[in-house]
């Protein structure tokens, strides 16, 4: 990429061409997608293990849970052992929905995870369970917890029907008042 970029001259950094016109935001799908096949797999790989690791920590969570539920089952009704146990094995499942929520909610670009499981609890949207929850009704009904495509901020001159300089000086203007001339 680095060379057609030298060769042509004709992309920016940021993916666009260089004088601003047509600039997207870089996300990561672009990048990826740019990257020969060798840095892919890399990647692939990599990614690979981090998800059979958090799949590993959710069945340890889910184990946790059944045996907590199962000594529950074993202690006297009405015991403060029996109750401790219930506890343990709802805050377990609360917990492994979060993070199950939480996973989901990154890729809905939910900027407040906490605020949005909070909202989505709240507002009934969310399977306290399993953690699955419906983004679409929660963007609808809180749309402040989700960031929005990002703007480029630029302004292309006096030509390109937007204002241009508010107070209507010129970079003559500014340095003729720097070297003491009007």
């Amino acid at each position: 990429m680095a060379e057609e970029q030298q060769a042509g001259g004709q992309e920016s950094q940021d993916g666009g061409t260089p004088d601003g016109e047509g600039a997207q935001p870089v996300t990561f799908e672009a990048v990826y997608k740019a990257l020969p096949d060798t840095q892919r797999g890399a990647i692939d790989g990599h990614i690979t293990g981090l998800k059979s690791a958090l799949a590993d920590e959710r069945n340890g969570r889910k184990a946790l849970e059944k045996q907590l539920r199962d000594l529950s089952k074993q202690a006297e009704d009405g015991s403060a052992l029996k109750a401790q146990l219930d506890k343990l094995a709802e805050e377990q499942a609360s917990t492994t929905a979060k993070a199950t929520f939480f996973e989901a909610a990154h890729e809905a670009q939910v900027k407040n995870l906490r605020l949005a499981w909070l909202a989505a609890t709240d507002y009934g949207l969310v399977d306290t369970k399993t953690g699955q929850a419906d983004f679409a009704k929660l963007k609808a009904m809180a749309p402040e917890l989700f960031t929005q495509k990002p703007q480029p901020q630029g302004n292309a001159g006096n030509g390109a029907k937007q204002t241009g300089v508010a107070d209507g000086k010129s970079m003559n203007d500014f340095i003729r008042a720097a070297s003491g001339r009007r």
